[in-house]
Parts: C-alpha cells; structure tokens; sequence
C-alpha cells in the first residue's frame, strides 16, 4: 500500500478572484509538499457541466498564488 499526502478542504487565497478564498474539496500532495492534484465536487446543470459556482471556484483556484499548474478534477454528486 502506497501512502499519498493529502488535505481535504484545504484553503487557497485567490485574491482579486470572485471571492478571497477558496475551500478546495481535495488536495493531493507529492513527496516534496507540492500540490499534485485538485478535487472539486459539485453540482451540474442540466447539460452536465458544472454550475457558474463551480466554474467561478475552480477559476479563483487556477489564479491564486498557491496554484502550480496541477489538474483540477471535478466529480459531479448529482450525477
């Protein structure tokens, strides 16, 4: 079994964003402490893309400071 650093809801600032902060639903880490990989879950609209929130928060995250290019995976509940 390999062990992988995480965080859930870890907090990004993402200043000059819609909002200030954002709750990151997932964070995986690498074994350098960088972050690895973003989770995001939410809710779709009826086309099964994510709602304005989600799109906005997962903007807000791609501009914050802390942000190091790692993929953003959004997992639908809803669906």
């Amino acid at each position: 079994m390999v062990h992988v650093p995480y965080s859930t809801c870890g907090n990004l600032y993402c200043y000059g964003g819609n909002k200030n902060s954002r709750y990151v639903d997932v964070v995986i880490f690498d074994n350098n402490g960088q972050i690895s990989e973003i989770h995001q879950v939410g809710r779709t609209n009826k086309s099964g893309t994510p709602v304005s929130r989600e799109v906005k928060a997962m903007n807000d995250i791609k501009n914050a400071p802390q942000y190091n290019g790692a993929p953003i995976y959004f997992h639908p509940y809803d669906r």
